[in-house]
């Protein structure tokens, strides 16, 4: 069901001798969905609800029955969601998805738990203490269970940690310097999705996960330029898209290598965005809204016609 046995396919259909009926039944076989793939997909996703609305329902007991509960029963609550999912784990005869998926349900409640700690005795802790010492517990599980879902939560806490360490304490970091660290760290992920199961021998990891990291990263640096070009309108902003650009033009010579249109799109309505912010900076009266619009419009349709030009040259059409 990979693109390379589609574009196979569709190369024979095209210049070989091959009937209709042989045709269509290696289609079937090879290209389109069978009902043992609609079962995993059903699988996976009735799962994943599954796990979710567990670990939501705790969560969700806590804040509505907070004040009605005792101290000790707060922390042997918090502490059971926490170590049950781990315990289940361990059972035999359970697959290894089933496996995983329960640990990361623990590692999703261990917040909770420091919540609740941190409720109780009063630290006086910042908000950002929690979901860094949230992010630093459960490093070891993510490396040792590495399972996409748990470096997702991972990666998502890191973000989290440093958008409210901006916020709470380093105050004298402004908005788009933020973002752009967030930039660096999200397009850290992606290329680790990509560089460690090709060094370390393992099973890729799925396709999805790179490009939640890589949509990230390159929201946070529009959002960054964004703000730079039109706050400055130079210095840190001329820095800030000149490093942007060139890790655009590093991941479009990867999209390109490996036939990802994804990063191509998303790219390219990155640059229309900090296009618009460029010229209106220039000049913000109605002739820089007015070369906007014609920015936005032509760029919008020349990408157009760019990305198809791949999709054509890639599905061999």
């Amino acid at each position: 069901m990979n693109k390379t046995n589609r574009r196979i396919l569709q190369l024979l259909a095209r210049h070989s001798d091959w009937q209709p009926e042989e045709i269509e039944s290696a289609l079937q076989q090879r290209v389109h969905a069978s009902a043992t793939d609609w079962h995993w997909l059903l699988r996976m996703l009735f799962l994943a609800l599954g796990f979710g609305f567990l670990a939501s329902g705790i969560l969700f007991f806590f804040a509505y029955n907070w004040s009605e509960i005792p101290k000790l029963g707060k922390i042997v609550i918090a502490a059971l969601g926490v170590s049950a999912p781990v315990l289940l784990s361990l059972l035999p005869n359970l697959s290894d998805l089933l496996r995983k998926s329960f640990l990361t349900t623990g590692a999703f409640l261990v917040g909770p738990l420091f919540g609740v700690l941190g409720q109780i005795y009063q630290t006086g802790a910042n908000a950002y203490d929690l979901f860094f010492a949230w992010a630093l517990f459960i490093i070891i599980w993510a490396i040792v269970v590495d399972f996409a879902p748990l470096w997702l939560l991972f990666v998502g806490l890191l973000n989290i940690t440093v958008s409210l360490y901006a916020e709470q304490i380093a105050s004298g970091w402004d908005f788009s310097f933020t973002y752009m660290l967030l930039f660096a760290l999200n397009s850290l992920a992606v290329v680790l999705v990509h560089l460690v199961p090709r060094l370390s021998f393992r099973k890729p990891y799925p396709s999805w996960l790179a490009k939640v990291f890589a949509l990230a990263a390159i929201g946070c640096a529009t959002v960054a330029c964004f703000s730079a070009i039109m706050d400055e309108g130079g210095g840190l902003a001329g820095l800030y898209t000149l490093l942007v650009a060139i890790v655009y033009g590093l991941t479009r010579w990867y999209a390109i290598k490996q036939q990802e249109l994804f990063y191509l799109v998303a790219m390219t309505f990155s640059l229309i965005v900090i296009g618009t912010a460029i010229i209106v900076q220039i000049d913000d009266n109605s002739g820089g809204f007015f070369l906007a619009t014609l920015w936005v419009v032509g760029t919008t349709i020349g990408s157009i016609f760019y990305l198809n030009r791949y999709r054509k040259i890639w599905s061999h059409e």
